[in-house]
């Protein structure tokens, strides 16, 4: 009998699925993140898609973005070391 850890990956492969749900993983990671580490602006930063390897994250206010700005590099080394390889760059923007 085969576990669900092997059967799921098989079947988003085969229905086309696994990008979407590689890039969902990497904006829980995202979320996460930013919640233990930019505590006092969370809720102004929204981890948006991933899209050519870049993950777009949107900022409330322009303190929110300064804030991430600053601590972007170790987001992405958090991500990777998590296994999220499908991401190489973080992107800001202000919505």
């Amino acid at each position: 009998m085969d576990h669900v850890r092997t059967v799921l990956p098989r079947v988003l492969r085969k229905r086309g699925l696994q990008k979407h749900a590689d890039a969902a993983l990497v904006l829980l990671h995202a979320c996460e993140w930013i919640q233990g580490h930019v505590r006092a602006h969370a809720a102004s930063l929204h981890p948006r898609h991933v899209k050519d390897a870049i993950l777009v994250i949107s900022a409330d206010n322009s303190i929110a973005a300064q804030e991430l700005q600053v601590q972007k590099d170790a987001l992405l080394q958090v991500l990777q070391e998590q296994g999220c390889t499908n991401v190489r760059e973080v992107r800001i923007r202000r919505s």
